[in-house]
């Protein structure tokens, strides 16, 4: 693939992307549902599928997850009203890894190339410790409070 195709492809993509978070903020807002109750329905919804079903909904949900910029917490909530507190920390370490990969997949698919454009000795300095040391970095980043997302789409 050509590079100027690669990137027909990515502002394709990106296009879609910013519609499909349009079309969620905006069926979110024309609910009119409160965030404090979407634990609570996604429990109720969750639960007409069985333990089995419900889970594999609900890890596929955490997956996607990054690229409607839904708040984890929402998610993490729901999971121990469905699933109760075991399991329910079982399916969202299993949600939660497969959405890191998401994230980092689409950061690192769409930002390689506008970050290499615009390096500099910071950029320089952050992309080598991550790759020297990404388990400490990525660690680091998560405790000074930068948001999971936010962290997944920068390495």
């Amino acid at each position: 693939m050509s590079i100027r195709s690669h990137k027909k492809w990515k502002i394709l993509f990106g296009a879609l992307w910013v519609i499909l978070l349009a079309g969620c903020l905006l069926a979110w807002f024309e609910s009119g549902v409160s965030p404090n109750r979407i634990p609570s329905l996604l429990e109720a919804w969750l639960s007409r599928f069985g333990v089995g079903r419900a889970a594999l909904i609900y890890i596929i949900l955490y997956t996607v997850r990054p690229l409607i910029l839904f708040p984890a917490s929402l998610l993490t909530i729901a999971a121990g009203l469905v699933f109760g507190p075991w399991l329910g920390i079982v399916f969202t370490v299993i949600g939660e890894n497969a959405s890191a990969n998401v994230a980092f997949g689409v950061g690192r698919w769409f930002g390689r190339d506008f970050v290499r454009s615009r390096e500099n000795a910071l950029l320089r300095r952050w992309e080598r410790q991550l790759r020297e040391n990404g388990l400490v970095a990525v660690l680091v980043m998560r405790l000074i409070y930068l948001p999971f997302d936010a962290v997944n789409y920068g390495c």
